[in-house]
């Protein structure tokens, strides 16, 4: 059997698992068809015994290809253009953020609602000592921007597909992101930058101090994962600095202390978007509705 293993090696990881353990259960199906069906019959000579030398030899190739890969895997060195870089599949980008989390110390988004960062990120790592957070989102005082985010959204297919976004609930998502953020601040005493961009990114950056996640918005496409050590961490971490530098800082220390989210009133969510500068937008969206919106804030992913 020819088995170009440097090939193999160079394929998504949930590629070359699927392909190994095909290799594997093919043998182990022609080894148990040969034991049980034609090996304990066969005579000399016989079709039955000519059937059974021709699997043998066929699990035999299986076998020596399998330790081929594992020898070269072993040996062959690794390629500095990938090394520090891994393809994530839809199904290990979950997994992959929570390992992210965990092992946080830091932490840098940029994106346009920051729904993960309100419904994740922020309740994993606030209560972590000296943990600065910084965030970058879509400025809900653009109503062109907001506008044409919506229309983007409704050419996706999101977590949310169905849904119908307007302008309106462009501003909503981010108010209510910006509202959390001030509360983490206020409440819990949590280091967070916050800034709005006037350009909406349909790439979603998230970063810790030891890696990085590359996504978008349909968790149904893979993502990419860059280990800090690799030279695309820089570069995209240079990209989210000066993305912040260019936008505008969010004054998140003047809202209310509340104990308790739940404990916010409406004069308290009115107040500080007035002081902020979106007042009229808070108006438009609703106090109440955001209000609503801060006590049922959940991880938009979770399954």
């Amino acid at each position: 059997m020819n088995l170009d293993a440097k090939r193999v090696l160079s394929l998504p990881i949930h590629y070359r698992r699927t392909f190994l353990a095909l290799l594997v259960l093919i043998a182990i199906l022609l080894a148990a068809a040969d034991l049980y069906f034609l090996g304990q019959n066969a005579t000399p000579g016989s079709l039955q015994s000519s059937a059974s030398q021709y699997i043998q030899s066929i699990v035999a190739a299986i076998i020596v290809a399998l330790f081929t890969f594992a020898l070269v895997a072993f040996f062959l060195p690794s390629d500095n253009t990938s090394h520090g870089l891994a393809h994530l599949s839809p199904t290990e980008i979950t997994p992959a953020f929570e390992k992210q989390l965990e092992q946080a110390r830091a932490w840098q988004y940029r994106g346009n609602f920051g729904r993960y960062l309100r419904g994740k990120v922020l309740p994993t790592l606030s209560s972590k000592t000296n943990m600065r957070i910084s965030a970058c989102i879509i400025d809900p005082r653009d109503k062109k921007l907001c506008e044409e985010h919506s229309r983007y959204r409704a050419q996706i297919n999101g977590i949310d597909k169905g849904r119908t976004y307007t302008l309106q609930v462009v501003q909503y998502e981010v108010l209510t992101t910006i509202l959390i953020c001030a509360w983490y601040v206020s409440a819990k005493g949590a280091s967070i930058d916050l800034y709005l961009t006037s350009v909406f990114d349909p790439v979603r950056t998230d970063a810790s101090d030891k890696s990085m996640i590359v996504t978008v918005e349909d968790r149904r496409r893979p993502a990419l994962l860059i280990d800090v050590e690799h030279f695309m961490y820089e570069h995209f971490s240079l990209q989210m600095s000066f993305a912040q530098r260019q936008g505008e800082r969010v004054n998140l220390e003047i809202l209310a202390y509340r104990a308790n989210i739940s404990e916010l009133t409406e004069p308290d969510v009115s107040a500080f978007f007035s002081t902020i500068g979106m007042g009229e937008i808070c108006r438009s969206v609703g106090e109440k509705e955001l209000l609503a919106a801060i006590n049922d804030v959940k991880n938009p992913y979770e399954s």
